[in-house]
């Protein structure tokens, strides 16, 4: 009987380290990291090998030309032609080559080698060994062997460099089998110690939520993952909690006040666990218990500050007040946040009462709010620039009534065109949608004249093309040339953003007519003329035409001496 029961407990921990995904893992990770180690040994090993055989064929090769001539002091070419044949016949000795001390060849026996005299004397260490045909060549100079020429050998290693490789997968096989068994060995004790102890854990939990008869609601246990690793330990933590809290606060204390809170509030544990929920909380996550309440919050129903937080990072910020937003399905409500730490008599931290107040009505009133303060501003403005274009359609009314209106002014100065222009659009740029890219322009000419009273020239001027406009946003491009040497002539027409060269149909207006009468009058008073206005139903241009005296002497000075030195020759 102890025979079969001890033979049951090794086949146990056997099938658990095999059939453990954690075991299985952790061996393969041995494995791999020992056969790693195994290649980072043999790699290197291979090359130490591969010096120690050039030393040993250097060595060789030199012993078996020195024992194949005899004790003479010279030996003629003839005499070491006839040892070459004699090693290629006898010996690995692949070939050879006789050269002089100038390494000019002389003769050659066998299979030449690739070598030459001229590399051989670039060379350290002349040898060299070839992988294609595992060939050993030497170079053996005159001097060192006491010949009276050179020798360059081809030797065949193909049995020295074989061995070396033998010797090599006998180490890597060795280091093979030795992680094999270390990976064996760990998964056997991680079975034994650790995968076959939690199983029992398991196993004795399970006996104590159910009965040992078959039942519906059975928890059965198959096998210990890391996620049921992870859930086992929050549930005996929370098991934990509960006890001490049941010893030291009579199963809470005063948790149970939040139930007559008029809003929303929870109670935590100073580890971030849910231990009391009101209604109101409950409602506001659209759950029906503390266990629900737990769950969503820490799936990220609970965003402060637009991060989502846990019960566990709510425990770790401590007292703090800040706002929040609530996500229940695709709808977020934001809230006011609120967390307050419990102390116990010993000044430990008890828990968090944590307070969340709902103020989407609020939010949605303020919104609102702005949006109406938006509306009443938009409309301010509106009216602020209908009274400006009234007040405009009043001084060229004004105009129109004043008999002296058309009479030329005196003291004539000189001013810029594009300053005008600027003043206009300063004014219409408050308005919605309009940029400084309405009004486009090409180099204008300067004026000579009143400042106030070409200020007005292009004041209705433009407000005139404005008003008899189709488009919400028309775009005015104005072109000045100079005509007959003392004349800036302007054409203000209404152009297409996508093409500037073509028209637009111009409107009828209510105001254009007052303001381009008054813009008649006011040019005259400033000596110019006005050329003519196409527009309306029948026509297919917005467009005037006007004519105002030029200020030749400032186009002078703002020429280049070289262009001035060339107009006066």
């Amino acid at each position: 009987m102890p025979r079969e029961k001890s033979d049951k407990k090794t086949g146990s921990f056997v099938s658990a380290a095999f059939g453990s995904r954690m075991c299985r893992l952790v061996g393969v990770c041995v494995f791999l990291a020992l056969v790693a180690m195994d290649v980072a040994f043999v790699f290197p090993n291979y090359g130490y090998h591969k010096q120690e055989m050039l030393s040993s064929l250097e060595t060789r090769v030199r012993d078996l030309v020195a024992g194949a001539l005899d004790s003479r002091a010279d030996h003629d070419l003839f005499d070491m032609k006839g040892m070459g044949e004699n090693l290629v016949r006898a010996t690995p000795v692949k070939g050879g080559r006789i050269v002089d001390a100038i390494g000019q060849e002389l003769d050659v026996f066998g299979n030449a080698p690739v070598m030459t005299w001229e590399k051989a004397r670039k060379m350290v260490r002349p040898v060299k060994f070839s992988m294609d045909d595992k060939s050993f060549e030497i170079y053996l100079s005159a001097d060192a062997m006491r010949l009276d020429h050179g020798l360059i050998l081809r030797y065949d290693a193909t049995a020295s460099h074989n061995a070396i490789l033998e010797d090599l997968y006998t180490e890597a096989a060795f280091g093979l089998l030795i992680a094999g068994g270390v990976a064996l060995v760990t998964m056997l004790l991680l079975g034994r110690l650790v995968v076959l102890p939690l199983r029992s854990i398991t196993m004795a939990i399970e006996e104590s939520f159910n009965d040992s008869g078959p039942g519906e609601g059975k928890i059965v246990v198959e096998g210990v993952t890391g996620a049921e690793m992870i859930r086992l330990c929050d549930a005996v933590n929370d098991l934990m909690f509960i006890a001490s809290a049941t010893a030291e606060d009579g199963f809470g204390g005063g948790d149970s006040s939040i139930e007559e809170l008029p809003m929303p509030a929870v109670m935590l544990s100073e580890h971030g666990y849910v231990t009391a929920a009101n209604p109101h909380i409950l409602a506001l996550f659209g759950v029906d218990s503390d266990v629900e309440l737990s769950a969503a919050i820490d799936k990220g129903a609970l965003k402060i500050e637009g991060q989502a937080c846990s019960g566990k990072q709510l425990a770790a910020q401590g007292d703090i007040d800040t706002t929040c937003e609530v996500v229940v399905g695709k709808k977020r409500i934001p809230c006011l946040f609120s967390a307050a730490e419990l102390k116990r008599p010993d000044g430990s931290s008890r828990g968090f009462t944590v307070l969340i107040t709902d103020v989407s009505e609020m939010v949605s009133e303020m919104r609102a709010e702005t949006e109406r303060s938006a509306e009443i501003t938009s409309k301010l403005n509106e009216a602020k620039h209908r009274i400006s274009d009234y007040k405009q359609l009043f001084d060229a009314c004004m105009i129109l009534l004043d008999s002296s209106a058309s009479e030329p002014e005196s003291e004539p100065v000189s001013i810029m065109s594009e300053m005008l222009i600027t003043s206009w659009l300063s004014e219409m740029v408050g308005r919605e949608g309009i940029t400084q890219n309405n009004v486009r322009h090409n180099s204008l000419p300067p004026l000579h004249g009143c400042a106030s009273s070409l200020r007005k020239v292009f004041r209705f001027a433009l407000s005139a093309l404005w008003s008899r406009s189709l488009q919400e946003l028309p775009i005015i491009y104005i072109q000045g040339t100079i005509v007959e040497q003392k004349y800036a002539q302007f054409v203000f027409r209404e152009i297409k953003e996508t093409d500037e060269s073509k028209p637009l149909h111009a409107g009828d207006s209510a105001e254009a007519p007052v303001l381009i009468a008054a813009l008649s009058r006011v040019i005259s008073k400033s000596r110019g003329t006005f050329v003519r206005a196409a527009g309306g139903p029948d026509s297919d241009l917005n467009e005037l035409v006007i004519k105002l005296p030029l200020d030749p002497d400032t186009i002078v000075s703002n020429k280049k001496p070289e262009q001035a030195s060339s107009e006066a020759a």
